[in-house]
Protein backbone atom coordinates (compact mmCIF):
# COMPACT_ATOMS: atom_id res chain seq x y z
CA UNK A 1 0.00 0.00 0.00
CA UNK A 2 1.56 3.44 -1.08
CA UNK A 3 0.71 5.41 2.56
CA UNK A 4 3.23 2.25 4.33
CA UNK A 5 5.42 2.13 1.51
CA UNK A 6 5.58 5.79 1.84
CA UNK A 7 5.94 6.08 5.98
CA UNK A 8 8.52 2.89 5.77
CA UNK A 9 10.70 4.92 3.21
CA UNK A 10 11.16 8.30 5.01
CA UNK A 11 11.89 6.10 8.15
CA UNK A 12 14.87 4.00 6.20
CA UNK A 13 16.28 7.39 5.11
CA UNK A 14 16.14 8.68 8.97
CA UNK A 15 14.18 11.65 7.58
CA UNK A 16 10.97 13.74 8.99
CA UNK A 17 7.94 14.90 7.38
CA UNK A 18 9.15 18.35 7.56
CA UNK A 19 12.44 17.10 5.81
CA UNK A 20 10.99 15.19 2.79
CA UNK A 21 7.89 18.48 2.48
CA UNK A 22 10.89 20.79 2.59
CA UNK A 23 12.52 18.48 -0.29
CA UNK A 24 9.67 18.25 -2.44
CA UNK A 25 8.29 22.15 -1.96
CA UNK A 26 5.21 20.99 0.19
CA UNK A 27 3.88 22.21 3.13
CA UNK A 28 4.22 19.74 5.79
CA UNK A 29 0.30 18.78 5.65
CA UNK A 30 0.85 17.03 2.82
CA UNK A 31 3.13 14.38 3.72
CA UNK A 32 0.96 13.29 6.62
CA UNK A 33 -1.98 13.18 4.58
CA UNK A 34 0.02 11.59 1.91
CA UNK A 35 1.08 8.90 4.97
CA UNK A 36 -2.03 8.45 6.63
CA UNK A 37 -3.75 7.78 3.07
CA UNK A 38 -6.23 10.56 3.34
CA UNK A 39 -4.65 11.26 -0.08
CA UNK A 40 -4.09 8.97 -2.76
CA UNK A 41 -2.53 10.64 -6.01
CA UNK A 42 -2.23 8.77 -8.86
CA UNK A 43 1.58 7.20 -9.51
CA UNK A 44 1.66 9.92 -12.82
CA UNK A 45 0.49 13.18 -11.02
CA UNK A 46 2.47 15.94 -10.72
CA UNK A 47 2.02 15.45 -6.66
CA UNK A 48 4.33 12.06 -6.72
CA UNK A 49 7.02 13.32 -9.11
CA UNK A 50 7.38 16.11 -6.91
CA UNK A 51 7.45 14.12 -3.85
CA UNK A 52 10.03 11.54 -5.71
CA UNK A 53 12.28 14.15 -6.76
CA UNK A 54 11.99 15.54 -3.17
CA UNK A 55 12.84 12.35 -1.48
CA UNK A 56 15.53 11.15 -4.27
CA UNK A 57 17.87 15.28 -3.26
CA UNK A 58 17.50 14.36 0.67
CA UNK A 59 18.82 11.07 0.03
CA UNK A 60 21.61 12.53 -1.86
CA UNK A 61 22.37 15.66 0.06
CA UNK A 62 22.17 13.37 3.57
CA UNK A 63 24.59 10.57 2.23
CA UNK A 64 21.28 8.35 2.19
CA UNK A 65 21.32 7.25 -1.58
CA UNK A 66 22.73 4.16 -1.36
CA UNK A 67 19.68 3.19 1.42
CA UNK A 68 17.55 4.16 -1.00
CA UNK A 69 18.58 2.57 -3.74
CA UNK A 70 18.65 -0.41 -1.85
CA UNK A 71 15.34 -0.25 -0.55
CA UNK A 72 13.84 0.35 -3.73
CA UNK A 73 15.82 -1.70 -6.39
CA UNK A 74 17.24 1.36 -7.82
CA UNK A 75 20.63 1.19 -9.50
CA UNK A 76 22.94 3.71 -7.90
CA UNK A 77 25.00 4.51 -11.18
CA UNK A 78 21.90 4.94 -13.42
CA UNK A 79 20.49 8.62 -13.97
CA UNK A 80 19.16 11.12 -11.42
CA UNK A 81 15.57 10.06 -13.56
CA UNK A 82 15.70 6.52 -13.55
CA UNK A 83 16.17 6.14 -9.89
CA UNK A 84 13.26 8.45 -9.61
CA UNK A 85 11.26 6.38 -11.81
CA UNK A 86 12.30 2.96 -9.93
CA UNK A 87 11.34 5.01 -6.47
CA UNK A 88 7.84 5.69 -7.89
CA UNK A 89 7.54 1.87 -9.17
CA UNK A 90 8.37 0.72 -5.99
CA UNK A 91 5.57 3.18 -4.03
CA UNK A 92 2.79 1.98 -5.93
CA UNK A 93 3.95 -1.79 -6.12
CA UNK A 94 1.16 -4.22 -4.49
CA UNK A 95 2.42 -7.62 -4.48
CA UNK A 96 0.17 -10.07 -1.36
CA UNK A 97 3.73 -12.14 -1.08
CA UNK A 98 5.33 -9.36 0.05
CA UNK A 99 5.94 -8.17 3.70
CA UNK A 100 6.22 -4.61 5.05
CA UNK A 101 6.38 -3.48 8.63
CA UNK A 102 5.57 -0.01 9.64
CA UNK A 103 7.12 1.10 12.86
CA UNK A 104 4.35 2.73 14.91
CA UNK A 105 4.43 4.02 18.42
CA UNK A 106 2.51 0.91 19.98
CA UNK A 107 3.90 -1.37 18.08
CA UNK A 108 4.07 -2.36 14.82
CA UNK A 109 1.46 -3.44 11.92
CA UNK A 110 1.96 -5.37 8.70
CA UNK A 111 1.81 -5.37 5.35
CA UNK A 112 2.91 -6.13 1.92
CA UNK A 113 6.93 -5.78 0.56
CA UNK A 114 9.73 -8.33 1.58
CA UNK A 115 11.42 -5.96 4.19
CA UNK A 116 11.98 -7.25 7.50
CA UNK A 117 12.28 -4.71 10.06
CA UNK A 118 13.04 -2.31 7.26
CA UNK A 119 14.55 0.69 9.02
CA UNK A 120 15.81 1.99 12.74
CA UNK A 121 13.67 4.25 14.97
CA UNK A 122 14.60 8.04 13.91
CA UNK A 123 16.47 10.33 16.31
CA UNK A 124 14.28 13.25 16.76
CA UNK A 125 16.09 16.89 16.12
CA UNK A 126 16.35 17.28 19.82
CA UNK A 127 17.76 14.06 20.54
CA UNK A 128 20.22 15.15 17.56
CA UNK A 129 20.73 18.00 19.24
CA UNK A 130 21.68 16.88 22.95
CA UNK A 131 24.69 14.55 21.17
CA UNK A 132 26.15 17.22 19.03
CA UNK A 133 26.16 19.52 21.78
CA UNK A 134 27.99 17.33 24.73
CA UNK A 135 30.43 16.07 21.62
CA UNK A 136 30.90 19.86 21.16
CA UNK A 137 31.17 20.89 24.73
CA UNK A 138 33.99 18.73 24.69
CA UNK A 139 35.57 19.99 22.29
CA UNK A 140 35.04 23.96 23.54
CA UNK A 141 36.33 22.24 27.41
CA UNK A 142 33.80 23.68 29.26
CA UNK A 143 31.78 22.58 31.99
CA UNK A 144 28.37 22.93 32.65
CA UNK A 145 28.58 25.68 35.11
CA UNK A 146 31.64 27.64 32.95
CA UNK A 147 29.02 27.93 29.94
CA UNK A 148 26.38 29.31 31.87
CA UNK A 149 28.25 31.75 33.41
CA UNK A 150 29.22 32.74 29.97
CA UNK A 151 25.98 33.10 28.72
CA UNK A 152 24.24 34.43 31.58
CA UNK A 153 21.96 31.67 32.44
CA UNK A 154 21.64 28.99 34.95
CA UNK A 155 23.44 25.41 35.22
CA UNK A 156 20.63 23.33 35.44
CA UNK A 157 19.33 24.64 32.21
CA UNK A 158 22.47 23.52 30.45
CA UNK A 159 22.35 20.15 31.97
CA UNK A 160 18.87 20.06 30.91
CA UNK A 161 20.55 20.78 27.28
CA UNK A 162 23.00 17.90 27.72
CA UNK A 163 20.72 15.28 28.81
CA UNK A 164 17.70 15.71 26.06
CA UNK A 165 15.44 17.44 28.27
CA UNK A 166 15.22 20.76 26.85
CA UNK A 167 16.55 22.77 23.68
CA UNK A 168 17.62 26.03 23.17
CA UNK A 169 15.73 26.32 19.78
CA UNK A 170 12.47 27.37 21.39
CA UNK A 171 14.61 30.41 22.18
CA UNK A 172 16.39 31.83 19.31
CA UNK A 173 18.21 34.71 21.46
CA UNK A 174 19.53 31.82 23.79
CA UNK A 175 20.36 29.92 20.87
CA UNK A 176 22.21 32.56 18.71
CA UNK A 177 24.24 33.48 22.04
CA UNK A 178 24.89 29.74 22.39
CA UNK A 179 26.34 28.50 19.45
CA UNK A 180 28.54 32.15 18.75
CA UNK A 181 29.95 31.84 22.46
CA UNK A 182 30.62 27.91 22.21
CA UNK A 183 32.08 28.82 18.40
CA UNK A 184 34.15 31.94 19.58
CA UNK A 185 35.53 29.50 22.40
CA UNK A 186 36.57 26.83 20.03
CA UNK A 187 38.14 29.38 17.55
CA UNK A 188 40.50 30.92 20.51
CA UNK A 189 41.61 27.26 21.37
CA UNK A 190 42.35 26.95 17.66
CA UNK A 191 40.34 23.43 17.80
CA UNK A 192 38.09 24.41 14.33
CA UNK A 193 40.26 21.46 12.31
CA UNK A 194 38.51 19.24 15.43
CA UNK A 195 35.20 20.69 14.90
CA UNK A 196 35.60 20.27 11.47
CA UNK A 197 35.95 16.62 11.88
CA UNK A 198 32.51 15.93 13.75
CA UNK A 199 30.61 18.25 11.72
CA UNK A 200 31.77 15.90 8.67
CA UNK A 201 33.40 19.45 6.44
CA UNK A 202 36.37 20.97 5.53
CA UNK A 203 37.66 23.37 7.83
CA UNK A 204 37.25 26.05 5.14
CA UNK A 205 33.73 25.21 5.41
CA UNK A 206 33.27 25.82 9.20
CA UNK A 207 31.82 29.36 9.83
CA UNK A 208 29.58 30.57 12.80
CA UNK A 209 26.77 30.60 10.80
CA UNK A 210 27.13 26.73 9.11
CA UNK A 211 28.05 26.07 12.71
CA UNK A 212 24.78 27.27 13.97
CA UNK A 213 22.91 25.67 11.28
CA UNK A 214 24.94 22.09 12.18
CA UNK A 215 24.15 22.45 15.72
CA UNK A 216 20.56 23.30 15.77
CA UNK A 217 19.59 20.62 13.11
CA UNK A 218 18.96 23.62 10.29
CA UNK A 219 16.81 21.22 8.03
CA UNK A 220 13.78 21.75 10.18
CA UNK A 221 14.74 25.40 10.88
CA UNK A 222 14.73 26.29 7.24
CA UNK A 223 11.74 24.52 6.44
CA UNK A 224 9.97 26.49 9.00
CA UNK A 225 11.33 29.75 7.72
CA UNK A 226 10.45 28.46 4.34
CA UNK A 227 6.98 28.33 5.26
CA UNK A 228 7.11 32.02 6.90
CA UNK A 229 8.81 33.20 3.52
CA UNK A 230 5.62 31.86 1.56
CA UNK A 231 3.29 33.78 4.42
CA UNK A 232 5.11 37.06 3.90
CA UNK A 233 4.86 36.60 -0.28
CA UNK A 234 1.03 35.86 0.24
CA UNK A 235 0.60 38.75 2.57
CA UNK A 236 2.40 41.15 -0.23
CA UNK A 237 0.41 40.19 -2.42
CA UNK A 238 -2.71 40.27 -1.28
CA UNK A 239 -2.73 43.07 0.96
CA UNK A 240 -5.96 45.47 0.76
CA UNK A 241 -4.88 49.69 0.51
CA UNK A 242 -5.03 50.86 3.66
CA UNK A 243 -8.23 51.07 5.12
CA UNK A 244 -9.05 55.00 5.48
CA UNK A 245 -11.84 56.09 7.71
CA UNK A 246 -14.33 58.56 7.08
CA UNK A 247 -12.81 62.37 6.95
CA UNK A 248 -16.44 63.75 9.18
CA UNK A 249 -15.46 60.58 11.26
CA UNK A 250 -15.05 62.20 14.48
CA UNK A 251 -12.17 61.07 16.74
CA UNK A 252 -14.87 61.47 19.67
CA UNK A 253 -16.35 58.08 17.90
CA UNK A 254 -13.84 56.57 18.34
CA UNK A 255 -12.36 57.57 21.89
CA UNK A 256 -14.04 57.22 25.51
CA UNK A 257 -15.74 61.01 26.12
CA UNK A 258 -13.92 60.95 29.38
CA UNK A 259 -9.72 61.09 28.48
CA UNK A 260 -8.22 62.97 31.93
CA UNK A 261 -5.97 65.63 30.02
CA UNK A 262 -4.11 66.29 32.94
CA UNK A 263 -2.71 62.68 34.51
CA UNK A 264 0.98 62.30 34.65
CA UNK A 265 0.80 58.66 35.82
CA UNK A 266 -1.13 55.70 34.38
CA UNK A 267 -1.00 52.14 36.18
CA UNK A 268 -0.60 48.61 34.63
CA UNK A 269 -2.28 47.56 31.05
CA UNK A 270 -5.43 49.54 31.47
CA UNK A 271 -3.33 52.58 32.49
CA UNK A 272 -1.13 51.89 29.13
CA UNK A 273 -4.32 51.34 27.49
CA UNK A 274 -5.75 54.88 28.44
CA UNK A 275 -1.94 56.70 27.74
CA UNK A 276 -2.21 55.42 24.24
CA UNK A 277 -5.24 56.70 23.22
CA UNK A 278 -4.68 59.82 24.79
CA UNK A 279 -1.19 60.36 23.23
CA UNK A 280 -3.04 59.23 19.54
CA UNK A 281 -5.98 61.37 19.59
CA UNK A 282 -3.99 64.63 21.12
CA UNK A 283 -1.68 63.99 18.06
CA UNK A 284 -4.86 64.18 15.52
CA UNK A 285 -6.30 66.76 17.42
CA UNK A 286 -2.92 68.93 17.21
CA UNK A 287 -1.76 67.70 13.44
CA UNK A 288 1.33 66.56 14.70
CA UNK A 289 4.05 65.90 11.71
CA UNK A 290 5.59 62.80 13.32
CA UNK A 291 5.64 60.32 15.91
CA UNK A 292 8.79 58.18 17.35
CA UNK A 293 7.97 54.57 18.75
CA UNK A 294 9.59 52.20 20.54
CA UNK A 295 8.86 49.33 22.87
CA UNK A 296 10.74 46.21 23.86
CA UNK A 297 7.75 45.36 26.27
CA UNK A 298 5.02 42.42 25.90
CA UNK A 299 2.43 43.13 23.56
CA UNK A 300 -0.19 41.40 25.41
CA UNK A 301 -1.53 45.22 26.62
CA UNK A 302 -2.65 45.66 22.86
CA UNK A 303 -3.82 41.72 21.96
CA UNK A 304 -5.63 40.60 25.39
CA UNK A 305 -8.24 43.31 24.71
CA UNK A 306 -10.03 43.29 21.16
CA UNK A 307 -11.90 46.42 21.74
CA UNK A 308 -8.48 48.53 22.30
CA UNK A 309 -6.74 46.75 19.55
CA UNK A 310 -9.85 47.89 17.44
CA UNK A 311 -9.40 51.61 18.28
CA UNK A 312 -5.60 50.99 18.36
CA UNK A 313 -5.80 50.06 14.92
CA UNK A 314 -8.46 52.85 13.47
CA UNK A 315 -6.55 55.41 15.58
CA UNK A 316 -3.27 54.35 13.47
CA UNK A 317 -5.05 54.39 10.39
CA UNK A 318 -6.54 57.79 11.42
CA UNK A 319 -2.95 59.29 11.92
CA UNK A 320 -1.70 58.03 8.95
CA UNK A 321 -4.42 59.10 6.55
CA UNK A 322 -4.45 62.67 8.23
CA UNK A 323 -0.25 63.04 6.91
CA UNK A 324 1.22 61.84 10.21
CA UNK A 325 4.56 60.32 9.82
CA UNK A 326 5.74 57.50 12.04
CA UNK A 327 9.33 56.15 12.52
CA UNK A 328 9.10 52.87 14.78
CA UNK A 329 11.97 50.92 16.06
CA UNK A 330 10.20 47.07 16.33
CA UNK A 331 11.01 44.78 19.08
CA UNK A 332 12.00 41.75 16.32
CA UNK A 333 15.25 40.49 17.73
CA UNK A 334 14.24 36.97 19.26
CA UNK A 335 14.00 35.27 15.41
CA UNK A 336 12.82 35.41 12.01
CA UNK A 337 9.41 33.79 12.69
CA UNK A 338 8.75 37.23 15.43
CA UNK A 339 10.12 39.77 12.45
CA UNK A 340 7.88 37.86 9.96
CA UNK A 341 5.07 38.05 12.31
CA UNK A 342 5.56 42.19 12.50
CA UNK A 343 5.78 42.80 8.91
CA UNK A 344 2.72 41.13 7.98
CA UNK A 345 0.78 42.74 10.90
CA UNK A 346 1.88 46.64 9.72
CA UNK A 347 0.96 45.83 6.30
CA UNK A 348 -1.54 47.91 5.01
CA UNK A 349 0.39 50.59 7.07
CA UNK A 350 3.27 50.19 5.78
CA UNK A 351 1.97 50.80 2.32
CA UNK A 352 1.01 53.89 3.42
CA UNK A 353 4.55 54.86 2.60
CA UNK A 354 3.89 56.90 5.67
CA UNK A 355 5.85 54.65 8.11
CA UNK A 356 9.64 54.16 8.64
CA UNK A 357 10.15 51.07 10.09
CA UNK A 358 14.24 50.01 11.84
CA UNK A 359 15.28 47.20 14.10
CA UNK A 360 17.68 47.44 16.41
CA UNK A 361 21.20 46.04 16.40
CA UNK A 362 21.60 46.13 20.16
CA UNK A 363 20.34 43.40 22.01
CA UNK A 364 17.53 44.87 24.40
CA UNK A 365 18.12 42.40 27.31
CA UNK A 366 16.47 40.38 29.40
CA UNK A 367 15.90 42.43 32.71
CA UNK A 368 14.55 45.32 31.98
CA UNK A 369 11.70 46.53 29.54
CA UNK A 370 11.50 50.00 28.17
CA UNK A 371 8.68 51.76 26.27
CA UNK A 372 8.83 55.10 25.05
CA UNK A 373 5.87 56.35 22.84
CA UNK A 374 6.96 60.20 21.77
CA UNK A 375 5.35 63.74 20.26
CA UNK A 376 8.48 65.37 19.58
CA UNK A 377 7.64 68.71 21.49
CA UNK A 378 4.21 67.96 22.82
CA UNK A 379 4.09 64.60 25.17
CA UNK A 380 5.27 61.10 25.54
CA UNK A 381 5.02 57.81 27.42
CA UNK A 382 7.86 56.39 28.94
CA UNK A 383 8.39 53.76 31.48
CA UNK A 384 10.95 51.23 32.55
CA UNK A 385 10.35 47.59 34.18
CA UNK A 386 11.73 44.69 35.59
CA UNK A 387 10.34 42.04 32.55
CA UNK A 388 7.75 40.52 34.25
CA UNK A 389 5.91 43.35 36.41
CA UNK A 390 4.63 45.16 32.97
CA UNK A 391 1.10 44.82 33.94
CA UNK A 392 0.84 45.69 37.00
CA UNK A 393 3.53 48.82 36.30
CA UNK A 394 3.24 52.69 36.17
CA UNK A 395 3.65 54.28 33.14
CA UNK A 396 4.44 58.37 32.95
CA UNK A 397 3.09 60.82 30.59
CA UNK A 398 5.42 63.49 30.07
CA UNK A 399 4.98 66.74 28.87
CA UNK A 400 7.89 69.49 30.12
CA UNK A 401 10.29 70.57 27.67
CA UNK A 402 13.18 69.76 29.12
CA UNK A 403 11.66 66.51 29.47
CA UNK A 404 10.77 65.89 26.10
CA UNK A 405 14.03 67.46 24.64
CA UNK A 406 15.37 63.93 26.68
CA UNK A 407 13.26 61.86 25.54
CA UNK A 408 14.07 62.68 21.69
CA UNK A 409 17.70 62.55 22.30
CA UNK A 410 17.34 59.24 23.46
CA UNK A 411 14.85 58.21 20.52
CA UNK A 412 17.78 59.34 18.24
CA UNK A 413 20.70 57.75 19.97
CA UNK A 414 18.24 54.03 19.93
CA UNK A 415 18.09 55.02 15.96
CA UNK A 416 21.08 55.48 15.89
CA UNK A 417 21.94 51.61 16.77
CA UNK A 418 19.25 50.57 14.30
CA UNK A 419 18.78 49.80 10.38
CA UNK A 420 15.89 49.79 8.11
CA UNK A 421 13.75 47.01 8.70
CA UNK A 422 11.36 47.82 5.29
CA UNK A 423 12.34 50.32 2.19
CA UNK A 424 8.71 51.21 0.96
CA UNK A 425 8.76 52.40 -2.69
CA UNK A 426 5.82 52.56 -5.30
CA UNK A 427 7.76 52.21 -8.24
CA UNK A 428 9.05 49.47 -10.20
CA UNK A 429 12.66 49.70 -10.38
CA UNK A 430 15.09 46.76 -10.24
CA UNK A 431 18.14 47.19 -8.08
CA UNK A 432 21.04 44.90 -9.02
CA UNK A 433 22.87 44.09 -5.65
CA UNK A 434 26.93 43.59 -6.04
CA UNK A 435 26.80 39.56 -5.70
CA UNK A 436 25.10 36.82 -6.74
CA UNK A 437 21.67 37.06 -7.81
CA UNK A 438 18.64 35.25 -8.32
CA UNK A 439 15.48 37.10 -9.83
CA UNK A 440 12.06 34.72 -9.66
CA UNK A 441 8.89 36.05 -11.90
CA UNK A 442 6.65 34.46 -13.15
CA UNK A 443 7.20 35.52 -17.02
CA UNK A 444 10.25 36.62 -18.74
CA UNK A 445 11.54 39.41 -17.50
CA UNK A 446 12.51 42.44 -19.89
CA UNK A 447 16.05 43.04 -18.86
CA UNK A 448 16.99 40.11 -21.01
CA UNK A 449 15.20 41.72 -23.85
CA UNK A 450 17.54 42.39 -26.79
CA UNK A 451 17.20 46.09 -28.10
CA UNK A 452 15.64 44.74 -30.88
CA UNK A 453 13.10 42.93 -29.27
CA UNK A 454 12.32 45.65 -27.47
CA UNK A 455 11.92 48.09 -30.19
CA UNK A 456 9.02 45.22 -32.17
CA UNK A 457 7.24 45.15 -28.14
CA UNK A 458 6.92 48.89 -27.88
CA UNK A 459 4.58 48.60 -25.10
CA UNK A 460 4.89 51.00 -23.38
CA UNK A 461 8.40 50.29 -21.84
CA UNK A 462 10.84 53.18 -21.39
CA UNK A 463 13.82 52.40 -24.23
CA UNK A 464 16.04 54.81 -21.69
CA UNK A 465 15.01 52.43 -18.82
CA UNK A 466 15.86 49.39 -20.54
CA UNK A 467 19.32 50.64 -21.19
CA UNK A 468 19.82 51.53 -17.51
CA UNK A 469 18.70 48.14 -16.38
CA UNK A 470 20.20 46.24 -19.18
CA UNK A 471 23.66 48.34 -18.33
CA UNK A 472 23.13 47.04 -14.39
CA UNK A 473 22.70 43.62 -15.35
CA UNK A 474 25.55 43.13 -18.10
CA UNK A 475 27.80 44.47 -15.40
CA UNK A 476 26.56 42.25 -13.08
CA UNK A 477 26.65 39.57 -15.08
CA UNK A 478 30.90 40.05 -16.03
CA UNK A 479 31.57 39.21 -12.06
CA UNK A 480 28.37 37.09 -10.87
CA UNK A 481 25.94 34.25 -11.29
CA UNK A 482 22.74 35.69 -12.14
CA UNK A 483 19.90 32.41 -12.08
CA UNK A 484 16.31 33.73 -13.56
CA UNK A 485 13.56 31.55 -12.28
CA UNK A 486 10.37 31.85 -14.94
CA UNK A 487 7.46 30.18 -16.21
CA UNK A 488 7.14 29.41 -20.21
CA UNK A 489 3.63 30.60 -21.32
CA UNK A 490 1.72 27.92 -23.28
CA UNK A 491 -0.98 30.71 -24.07
CA UNK A 492 1.34 34.20 -24.58
CA UNK A 493 -0.66 35.13 -27.56
CA UNK A 494 -4.19 34.81 -26.95
CA UNK A 495 -5.05 37.86 -24.40
CA UNK A 496 -3.48 40.62 -26.93
CA UNK A 497 -5.35 42.37 -29.99
CA UNK A 498 -2.40 41.36 -31.98
CA UNK A 499 -1.83 37.31 -31.24
CA UNK A 500 0.47 36.86 -33.97
CA UNK A 501 3.06 39.85 -33.38
CA UNK A 502 2.94 38.93 -29.31
CA UNK A 503 3.94 35.16 -30.15
CA UNK A 504 6.48 36.63 -32.39
CA UNK A 505 7.98 38.91 -30.25
CA UNK A 506 8.11 35.78 -27.35
CA UNK A 507 9.48 33.78 -29.51
CA UNK A 508 11.96 36.57 -30.12
CA UNK A 509 12.48 37.24 -26.53
CA UNK A 510 13.30 33.20 -25.90
CA UNK A 511 15.99 33.72 -28.35
CA UNK A 512 17.52 36.47 -26.86
CA UNK A 513 17.34 34.24 -23.30
CA UNK A 514 18.93 31.43 -25.13
CA UNK A 515 22.10 33.60 -26.33
CA UNK A 516 22.68 34.71 -23.09
CA UNK A 517 22.48 31.20 -21.76
CA UNK A 518 25.33 30.19 -24.77
CA UNK A 519 27.54 33.09 -23.95
CA UNK A 520 27.22 33.87 -20.46
CA UNK A 521 28.65 31.04 -18.37
CA UNK A 522 27.03 32.66 -15.51
CA UNK A 523 23.64 33.37 -16.53
CA UNK A 524 20.99 30.60 -15.74
CA UNK A 525 17.79 29.96 -16.55
CA UNK A 526 15.57 27.93 -13.97
CA UNK A 527 12.41 26.76 -15.83
CA UNK A 528 9.69 26.79 -12.85
CA UNK A 529 6.33 24.48 -13.55
CA UNK A 530 4.59 26.78 -11.44
CA UNK A 531 4.72 29.67 -9.01
CA UNK A 532 2.62 30.13 -6.28
CA UNK A 533 2.35 34.37 -6.12
CA UNK A 534 1.79 35.60 -9.51
CA UNK A 535 2.49 39.01 -10.30
CA UNK A 536 5.36 39.31 -7.95
CA UNK A 537 9.00 39.91 -9.19
CA UNK A 538 11.54 38.65 -6.08
CA UNK A 539 15.01 40.08 -6.42
CA UNK A 540 17.33 37.93 -4.25
CA UNK A 541 20.72 38.12 -2.91
CA UNK A 542 22.52 37.20 0.49
CA UNK A 543 22.60 40.98 1.65
CA UNK A 544 19.06 42.29 -0.28
CA UNK A 545 15.85 41.32 -1.13
CA UNK A 546 13.36 43.21 -3.06
CA UNK A 547 9.83 42.27 -3.41
CA UNK A 548 8.03 43.63 -6.45
CA UNK A 549 3.93 43.62 -6.19
CA UNK A 550 3.39 44.46 -9.89
CA UNK A 551 -0.63 44.05 -10.17
CA UNK A 552 -2.91 46.69 -8.84
CA UNK A 553 -1.10 49.50 -6.86
CA UNK A 554 2.58 48.60 -7.13
CA UNK A 555 4.38 48.60 -4.46
CA UNK A 556 7.99 47.31 -3.64
CA UNK A 557 9.66 46.22 -0.61
CA UNK A 558 13.37 46.24 0.58
CA UNK A 559 14.47 43.95 3.38
CA UNK A 560 17.81 43.70 3.80
CA UNK A 561 17.92 42.06 7.36
CA UNK A 562 20.47 39.04 7.87
CA UNK A 563 17.50 36.73 9.20
CA UNK A 564 15.27 37.99 6.44
CA UNK A 565 17.98 37.65 3.66
CA UNK A 566 18.61 34.40 4.73
CA UNK A 567 15.40 33.03 4.83
CA UNK A 568 14.49 34.62 0.83
CA UNK A 569 17.62 32.70 0.25
CA UNK A 570 16.32 29.64 1.24
CA UNK A 571 13.05 29.72 -0.37
CA UNK A 572 15.14 30.60 -3.90
CA UNK A 573 17.76 27.93 -3.93
CA UNK A 574 14.87 25.71 -2.58
CA UNK A 575 13.03 26.61 -5.68
CA UNK A 576 16.39 26.17 -7.86
CA UNK A 577 17.60 22.48 -6.20
CA UNK A 578 14.36 21.09 -7.32
CA UNK A 579 13.96 22.59 -10.85
CA UNK A 580 17.66 22.91 -12.20
CA UNK A 581 18.78 21.22 -15.06
CA UNK A 582 22.00 20.96 -16.87
CA UNK A 583 22.66 24.22 -19.15
CA UNK A 584 22.04 22.00 -22.12
CA UNK A 585 18.65 20.28 -21.35
CA UNK A 586 17.52 24.20 -20.50
CA UNK A 587 18.10 25.68 -23.91
CA UNK A 588 16.56 22.02 -25.91
CA UNK A 589 13.66 22.74 -23.90
CA UNK A 590 13.77 26.65 -24.67
CA UNK A 591 14.21 25.93 -28.42
CA UNK A 592 11.56 23.08 -28.55
CA UNK A 593 8.63 25.90 -26.44
CA UNK A 594 9.23 27.85 -29.23
CA UNK A 595 9.09 25.76 -32.39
Amino acid sequence: MFSDRLTVLIQDLHANSIQIAYYSGFDRSNISRLKNGRRNPSSDSKTIKKLVKGIYLYAKDNEALLRLCKLTGADINSSNEQICNTVSAWLFKDDDNEKITVKKKSGTREKNSNRKNSSSAINSSLNLFCNRFNAVMNIAVLSNVKLSYLINVDPSLISRYRTGERSPKSNPRISGILSQTLYKRIERLDNLEELSKLMQCPVSEVKEESFFNWLYNADSIEATNISAVELLLESINTYDEIPALEPSLPIKDILPPDIARDITQYQGYEGLREAVLRFLSDALENHSPELLLYSDQNLQWIVDDPDFKAKWIALMVKCISSGIHIRIIHNIERGFEEMNTAIVSWMPLYASGMIRSYYNTISCGSRFSHTLFLNPGRECIEACHVIGTEAEGIYFYRSSPLELKFYQAEFEKLLSYSKNLVRISKEDKIDFPSEDTILIKDGLSAVTMSKETLKAYNRGLIPECHEKYSEEFFNLLNSHKIYECIMLSDDYSSNTEDSEQAALIYRSHIKDMIELLEKYPRYHVIILPDIPFRQLRLVVSDGSVTVTRLRGSLLSMNFSHPLLCSAFNTYAKRLIKQNELEREATIDILKKHIE
